[in-house]
C-alpha cells in the first residue's frame, strides 16, 4: 500500500518547492513522475527544474518527448506511469486515482477552498483504502511539519 503525503503550499508556489524535492530524488536515484493539470504548468515546471541550480541540473523529460522510460523524472498531464516511477507528485489540483506501483504519492495543493476540498476528499478516500497518510505544512521558520502527527 502506498504512502500518501499531502503538502499544503501556503508560502510558496509549487514551481518553487518541487525542484528541491526532485533534486533529492535524483541524488537517491529514484524514478519520479509529476502529474499536472495542464501542459502550460508542466512547461513552467520544466523550465524551473532545468534552472534550479547553476552548478548542476535536474535531468528530466516531459510529455511530448520520446522514450519516457529513459527518464528518471517525467512530467506529464496523464496519470499513466510512463517511466515506471515509484514516486509520484500530483500538482495543479490533480489527485491520484490509482496508487498501485508507487511507494509514495505526494499531493501538492494550494491553500484555496477548491484544492483544500479536493485534498480532504482524497485524504478520506486514501485513508479508507488503507494507505498511510501524512499532512505536511511549513511552519513559521519554513520547515515542513507533519500536521497530522502534531495534533
Amino acid at each position: 500500500m502506498s504512502d500518501i503525503w499531502f503538502y499544503e503550499l501556503t508560502q510558496e508556489p509549487v514551481e518553487n518547492v518541487l525542484p528541491g524535492l526532485l533534486a533529492k530524488h535524483q541524488q537517491r536515484g529514484d524514478r519520479v513522475s509529476v502529474v499536472g493539470a495542464n501542459i502550460a504548468q508542466m512547461e513552467e515546471l520544466s523550465s524551473r527544474i532545468w534552472a534550479y541550480e547553476e552548478v548542476s541540473f535536474i535531468a528530466h523529460g516531459m510529455e511530448g518527448d520520446t522514450a519516457p522510460n529513459r527518464h528518471a523524472i517525467w512530467l506529464s498531464t496523464s496519470p499513466e506511469n510512463s517511466n515506471a516511477a515509484t514516486f509520484r507528485y500530483c500538482v495543479g489540483g490533480q489527485m491520484p486515482e490509482e496508487t498501485e506501483g508507487f511507494s509514495r504519492i505526494s499531493i501538492m495543493f494550494e491553500s484555496d477552498d477548491e484544492q483544500k476540498s479536493k485534498a480532504r476528499d482524497t485524504w478520506k478516500r486514501m485513508k479508507a483504502a488503507g494507505c498511510t497518510v501524512k499532512y505536511w505544512k511549513k511552519d513559521d521558520t519554513g520547515r515542513w511539519i507533519d500536521q497530522a502527527a502534531k495534533n
